[in-house]
């Protein structure tokens, strides 16, 4: 848990899959957050050890003059899986060792305790409490390409996982945003093409995509990027969009009211790379999100999927608090 005092707002925060975590990736993700003017970013699969992000966490703020923070939650077999967050310099006045302190990173004790199998050993999740709000960064483990991980994903991951969001959302009674690569399609919206390998793909299985829906549904969170770019349904003469033309045998075509998507749904952010064209063609799914609790969506002001930025199979989401 990591717990810092400030008041300066607004806020941005954001989450990149960043593949994999060296030091000139690094480098772009505060070029990222330089840029996008992020206060905070939460990373998914760093595949590092801890001792070397802060060499490297060292390296950049000696040579840059600056004072950057961040940390990592690293899996026990340190090239797979792993989080960490990094949290603009600016801050840095408003933290202190007391304020920025990693207590098993996942979750508290009682839940630990409830909970032996496995979860903390992927280094999955870190916790941040910022402005009496809480931000659980996440990198929910994938069922495999031969779905041999469904059952653990499904019915011991979520299950848990959901269960402490909820218990943080009603014990705390505080805004909750949980951000990071959710490794799942919600619906049929968020991929390019969902008609492919329906239901044996891992992350649009209806196995995940029905508990990761149920819990929204049954607890009151929101998923905001869809919130903001709503599938939404509208009707348009075809007469309004093109002028009325005579037929073969003079007769005026009458404008018909057809039914017109005006959905965001080209937006995703994630690309597979097995081939370079997909992103190109932009043949992706929308696999990371900003998921809240119905206190936390009243402070959000926008959120977006950065998908122009590269050195990833994945595309930052960022959003922006009041």
């Amino acid at each position: 848990i990591v717990d810092i005092q400030s008041s300066v707002m607004p806020f941005s925060c954001a989450s990149w899959n960043v593949q994999r975590l060296t030091y000139a990736q690094l480098c772009r993700c505060f070029d990222y957050m330089v840029k996008y003017d992020v206060d905070m970013l939460f990373l998914n699969e760093t595949k590092c050890t801890a001792d070397t992000f802060h060499e490297w966490l060292n390296k950049y703020n000696d040579e840059n003059e600056c004072h950057w923070i961040g940390m990592v939650n690293p899996c026990n077999m340190y090239h797979h899986h792993g989080t960490g967050v990094l949290i603009h310099s600016k801050h840095h006045k408003e933290i202190n060792d007391e304020s920025m302190t990693a207590v098993h990173l996942i979750a508290n004790e009682e839940w630990e305790e409830k909970d032996k199998r496995g979860h903390l050993m992927e280094g999955r999740i870190i916790r941040v409490c910022l402005y009496d709000r809480l931000f659980v960064g996440t990198y929910v483990p994938n069922s495999g390409r031969k779905l041999d991980r469904l059952d653990y994903r499904v019915n011991r991951w979520d299950t848990s996982l959901h269960g402490y969001l909820h218990q943080l959302s009603t014990r705390l009674n505080k805004p909750v945003y949980w951000i990071g690569d959710l490794n799942v399609v919600p619906t049929d919206f968020d991929i390019h093409n969902p008609k492919k390998g329906k239901d044996v793909r891992a992350g649009c299985t209806k196995l995940e995509k029905d508990s990761h829906n149920t819990f929204l549904k049954e607890k009151g969170w929101i998923d905001v990027w869809r919130k903001f770019h709503p599938v939404t349904f509208g009707s348009k003469s075809s007469s309004e969009s093109k002028e009325s033309k005579e037929d073969e045998k003079g007769k005026r075509n009458i404008g018909k009211s057809i039914k017109i998507d005006v959905c965001d749904k080209g937006i995703y952010s994630w690309w597979s790379s097995y081939s370079l064209s997909n992103r190109i063609l932009n043949k992706g799914w929308r696999l990371d999100h900003v998921v809240c609790n119905r206190l936390g969506l009243e402070h959000i002001e926008d959120c977006c999927i950065d998908d122009e930025v590269q050195h990833s199979d994945h595309a930052p989401i960022r959003f922006k608090l009041s």
